[in-house]
């Protein structure tokens, strides 16, 4: 997804052994000291999750957070956008 967005492979480091929000920030702890800025992309669904997490166990990096789109949710979004849409008409 990112990869085709123009986003380096090199500059990517994927969290694989964990299995939950909490052991990937412990994880990432590990590569804090390399980086000025680090930037968890996560689904719109996890981002609010993510941030508390994130925020509290890698307290004072400069953390960014980025969503991807998430099919799920703009599916319920348009749904949403239409039934409005049929409310207005009717």
């Amino acid at each position: 997804y990112i990869v085709a967005r123009g986003i380096s492979v090199q500059r990517l480091i994927g969290v694989t052994n964990s299995s939950n929000t909490i052991e990937d920030a412990i994880s990432t702890l590990s590569y804090t000291n390399n980086y000025k800025q680090i930037t968890i992309i996560t689904s719109e669904f996890h981002r609010y999750r993510s941030e508390y997490i994130f925020n509290r166990i890698l307290f004072g990096q400069n953390i960014r957070f980025i969503c991807s789109v998430d099919d799920v949710i703009e599916e319920k979004k348009q749904k949403k956008i239409e039934l409005i849409k049929l409310k207005r008409d009717n």
